[in-house]
């Protein structure tokens, strides 16, 4: 017959999981559900209440990061930091538009429709670099997401002996308002970080440690979704390997435009379309050369032209041997590019695996 909780309990793994058995698998589950309880039910509603104290808000925001100090009881004390957001470039429209913007012109052109900033020299197109700097800039600047508000982070100063205690188990009261700044909330709420922070260290090998033995099994990283099954007595337990490929947005956009430093060294990394203004107006393509910072490839690739003063660069296409600006976007959008690889464990009874 069920029974009415009135408390929730919650374990650390009694040790580290560094070996793959129907025990481990049990325990590494185990624990990611209490590590989401004990946050829902603990760490985010003192927090909540902790950040209410400050005054600040989404909507009361301060014009830089301030400390706020809170003393709760006769000892406690704690330090929550807050800091403004503001909007950010969605560096990811941004790359996107300006793939959009060059096929735009190269179909503009195709069609024998003349633009200002687009030139033919020698039958190829050609385009204005301030024109692409430009384009690239007004978006950063107008493309942006995000909210403007605050972001909050509160940081446990006294005393200091609590970080020490590390609790085996927590006990939950269930109803209880933790978001409350009382002293026994606020011990809790540090007694459940430290919990957690160990509860991680133990629990967390698993998945490494799978992902190993995954590997190994399979070979190779897979190139597509793979399950592979850990089958016990009773259990089933599957290991789901998914290839992820993050695009680096960011850095798409900064191999075109970023500045130079005061000191440029072999190692500075200056924007393609600013080193080509650097060449062509300053004079500067030996200078470059000396310093690693251009090579042929570079120069083939791109083609630059002075001309009526100003610099210009070939369109091109996007095959890969086919020289242009389109080519050295469609090549830094595969080289930046962070691959990792998504693991999800669930368990199934054996019974129901046929």
């Amino acid at each position: 017959m069920a029974r009415i909780l009135s408390t929730l309990n919650l374990y650390l793994p009694e040790r580290d999981l560094t070996d793959i058995s129907e025990d481990s698998f049990w325990t590494y589950l185990v624990w990611q559900d209490d590590k989401r309880e004990a946050k829902k039910r603990v760490i985010k509603p003192f927090e909540s209440g902790l950040f209410s104290l400050t005054g600040y808000d989404d909507f009361t925001r301060p014009e830089r990061e301030e400390e706020t100090e809170i003393k709760i009881g006769d000892d406690i004390e704690f330090l929550v930091r807050t800091a403004p957001t503001t909007k950010r470039p969605s560096y990811s429209l941004v790359n996107r538009e300006f793939g959009n913007y060059l096929d735009f012109l190269s179909e503009q052109h195709s069609k024998g429709i003349s633009r200002k900033g687009v030139r033919t020299y020698k039958g190829m197109c050609y385009v204005l670099v301030d024109d692409l700097i430009e384009k690239i800039s007004s978006d950063l600047e107008n493309l942006r997401e995000g909210r403007e508000g605050v972001r909050q982070k509160a940081e446990f100063l006294r005393p200091e002996n609590l970080l020490r205690e590390t609790p085996e188990s927590i006990s939950i009261v269930l109803g209880r308002d933790y978001s409350a700044i009382t002293d026994y909330n606020a011990r809790m709420y540090v007694y459940t970080g430290n919990f957690l922070k160990e509860g991680e260290k133990r629990a967390g090998k698993f998945k490494t440690v799978l992902l190993y033995d995954s590997l190994n099994t399979i070979g190779s990283e897979p190139e597509e979704v793979t399950a592979l099954s850990y089958p016990f007595e009773d259990s089933v337990f599957i290991h789901q390997l998914e290839p992820r490929r993050t695009p680096q947005h960011k850095n798409v956009i900064t191999a075109f435009i970023n500045p130079p430093p005061k000191r440029i060294t072999n190692r500075s990394v200056i924007g393609d379309l600013v080193k080509i203004k650097m060449m062509k107006e300053q004079g500067q393509e030996e200078y470059l050369r000396e310093k690693g910072l251009i090579d042929d490839d570079f120069i083939n690739d791109y083609k630059p032209q002075l001309i009526d003063g100003k610099s210009y660069v070939l369109l091109g296409g996007t095959d890969e041997d086919e020289a242009g600006i389109r080519k050295r976007l469609k090549q830094y959008r595969e080289r930046f590019v962070t691959r990792n690889i998504e693991q999800n464990i669930y368990m199934r009874p054996k019974k129901l695996m046929k």
